[in-house]
């Protein structure tokens, strides 16, 4: 029932929407067209992307022309945006060569006279008719269309606005496997596109993530492994930061989200990083295996799954991952689009080679045979627009393009001859000109002498900026040390009003740990206002005799909620040890590298906190199985305000003054702190603390 209504819901809606269109028609036949307002033209367009969007392309069509028959106050390029959104339809969706003929035929009749008023249409228009050619089998004239386009793109648009055609060419590229050709336009694309509209949704996050996750496919395939990571974790943390600034399209975000994360899954499974490929691999299919998401990305991460469980001899889960596919294979609509084929084809290659390692081999022959016979066929397809090099056809059209030009310049050659005849009475003039402004260089000699003179005061007055510049910001530094100080009351009267609360004997023992805990975060609040005050100074000490394993034990539980939110766990152990330490400064430094582990370590994995003797030192350390500090960072990650930044598994963003301070703390306890990366995985950080001060 619910689904009926929604069906008559939009229905209704959309009658609505017509009526009012012919309303608008009747009651003003004799508007401009510059009258259809902005409004109306947003509403009519959602509408038919919507109709269009779930499917059913024809009803988008008819609904797009009953409009345009009601209204006739549409301007041209408002009429070419119809056959623009029917070209769309009739190429990638409904596909009809020979209604997308006429339309785009249509387009170019709308444009006729026009084309530099409306470069982008126009250009558009001749990539439409390049997809025409190329559907049709002719390779040749559909690239030479691309290129006229290209040409008549760079001569009249932006960077901003070639930016769409620039990854049209990359994405033709990618699709005839030149995976190393592709990678340059779409650098190039995204070059373009910071040139755009800051303020664009589409030109700021969808396009930009969109190349990101284009680029690192391309290095995949290109066998590049290392630099797809870079630019698919580019991507991750683009979204991320745009969450916050894009809130009513969450939904977009993480289903572009979750196709990232599939990739990167699937590279990660090629550099052998197993663990971390499954928690991404499946965080995709998770999000993305939803109606309304993007289905065919999540059956695409299903098959990289399947890969890795028999990758790991993993049969088991590889047969329940390919039967649940195959279900959901069955209830495709035929024909099969593009994308269907690839899933399908992948789908029979792993179905074939599961039976293989099941040792099935009657099936597995069976399986082979099934799979070849698609691969062919799908091969054969493609063959003819691989054998084209779009570079050498792009060659070809501009050498023809310079012999046109060079029959236009015959023609011209008399009118030449005349215009040089003229030139030369010209330079006479001009010469004649010159000497008299010669004349007048004495004059202009002094006025240069006069502007050096100003520019000589400018000067000085810039350097009386320069000065009250450093007086501000040392103002800006005392302000900000102000600042400081000003945080430490309101928060010292927290602290205050929580040490009065325990002293009350009525509080229940689960609110008076609660109590504490709040209490002791105040401290902790103050304790690192403190530092901040203290940066590159001297730090005071507060010692007291403490149990190591106390700390510990404090200090996991007060991280244990946070590493929840990736399923991790927490182990923590020690040796019977007593210390004579800052406790409250010290549970700062352990908190900050627990942060860490948690950020940097996969879904569902462990991070191991430990205190042992040796000699006369407590060596803690807090182990993780996540993605390691590059070698060359394992210094540098201690400096103050370090360039050594990474982005954390979920595209977390660090600051890069955590580490700085946790050395300051333990120099001040005459101790040593340094990191370690494991053979298998992940680091160790460690600090070693003196038993005494001596």
């Amino acid at each position: 029932m619910p689904l009926l209504s929604n069906k008559i819901a939009k229905t209704n809606r959309t009658i609505i929407l017509i009526l009012m269109v012919f309303c608008l028609a009747l009651s003003s036949c004799k508007k401009k067209e510059q009258e259809v307002g902005i409004e109306f033209l947003k509403e009519y367009h959602n509408s038919a992307v919507k109709l269009r969007d779930e499917g059913d392309g024809r009803k988008a069509i008819i609904y797009v022309d009953s409009v345009h028959n009601a209204v006739k106050e549409f301007s041209r390029a408002q009429r070419w945006q119809k056959y623009n959104f029917k070209a769309d339809i009739y190429l990638n969706r409904k596909v009809d060569l020979s209604k997308a003929k006429l339309t785009i035929d249509s387009m170019y009749i709308i444009l006729d006279g026009i084309e530099e008023q409306h470069p982008e249409h126009y250009v558009r228009t001749k990539f439409y008719e390049g997809d025409l050619l190329l559907r049709g089998e002719d390779y040749n004239a559909g690239i030479k269309k691309y290129y006229e386009g290209e040409s008549f793109g760079n001569a009249h648009l932006t960077s901003c606005e070639m930016s769409n055609f620039t990854y049209k060419i990359a994405l033709i590229k990618y699709k005839q496997k030149r995976y190393k050709e592709a990678i340059p336009y779409l650098k190039s694309t995204l070059a373009d596109l910071s040139s755009c509209d800051n303020s664009n949704f589409d030109t700021r996050v969808l396009r930009p993530q969109s190349t990101l996750n284009t680029l690192g496919l391309s290095f995949e395939k290109a066998g590049i492994p290392d630099s797809a990571v870079i630019y698919y974790k580019k991507g991750i943390a683009l979204l991320n930061e745009k969450k916050i600034e894009f809130p009513d399209r969450n939904k977009g975000i993480s289903t572009a989200l979750a196709v990232i994360y599939g990739n990167l899954g699937g590279t990660y499974t090629l550099l052998g990083e197993d663990i971390l490929a499954e928690s991404l691999l499946k965080e995709s299919i998770k999000i993305n295996h939803k109606p309304g998401f993007a289905i065919m990305d999540a059956h695409t991460a299903e098959l990289k799954l399947v890969s890795l469980y028999l990758k790991n001899n993993r049969l088991n889960e590889a047969n329940t991952q390919l039967n649940t596919l195959m279900l959901e294979i069955k209830e495709w609509e035929l024909p099969y689009n593009a994308t269907q084929q690839q899933l399908l084809l992948k789908f029979r290659e792993l179905d074939w080679k599961r039976l293989d390692k099941s040792n099935n081999i009657l099936a597995a022959y069976n399986a082979f045979k099934t799979y070849s016979a698609l691969r062919d066929s799908l091969t054969d397809a493609e063959k003819n627009v691989n054998e084209k090099d779009l570079e050498s056809v792009f060659q070809i059209a501009r050498k023809e393009h310079e012999i046109e030009l060079l029959n236009n310049s015959n023609k011209l050659t008399t009118s030449y001859m005349w215009g040089g005849i003229i030139s030369s009475v010209f330079l006479v003039i001009i010469l004649f000109l010159i000497i008299t402004y010669l004349k007048r260089y004495r004059k202009h000699n002094t006025a240069l002498k006069k502007l050096n003179q100003e520019v000589g005061e400018k000067n000085a007055q810039l350097e009386d900026a320069l000065s009250a510049l450093q007086k501000s910001h040392e103002d800006n530094y005392r302000m900000m040390k102000i600042i400081y100080h000003d945080l430490r009351s309101p928060i010292g009267g927290m602290t205050m009003a929580i040490g009065l609360m325990l002293e009350d004997e009525h509080h229940t023992t689960e609110d008076r740990e609660m109590l504490q805990m709040i209490n002791t975060s105040g401290h902790d609040a103050i304790g690192l206002i403190n530092d901040m005050l203290q940066i590159n100074t001297d730090v005071e000490l507060s010692k007291e005799d403490i149990k190591l394993s106390e700390l510990l034990q404090y200090c996991s539980s007060m991280l244990q909620y946070k590493a929840e939110e990736k399923g991790q766990l927490i182990e923590h152990r020690s040796e019977q040890i007593e210390l004579q330490i800052d406790q409250e400064k010290i549970r700062r430094v352990l908190n900050n590298l627990l942060s860490n582990a948690i950020k940097f370590s996969p879904f569902q994995s462990k991070i191991i906190l430990s205190g042992i003797k040796q000699n006369n030192n407590a060596l803690i350390c807090c182990e993780d199985f996540g993605i390691g500090v590059p070698e060359a960072q394992l210094e540098t990650i201690f400096d103050m305000f370090t360039e050594a930044k990474r982005v954390g598994t979920m595209g977390e963003v660090t600051f890069g003054m955590g580490l700085a301070i946790c050395r300051q703390i333990v120099n001040a306890h005459k101790g040593k702190i340094w990191c370690e990366n494991k053979v298998t995985g992940g680091s160790i950080f460690k600090i070693l603390l003196p038993l005494n001060d001596n």
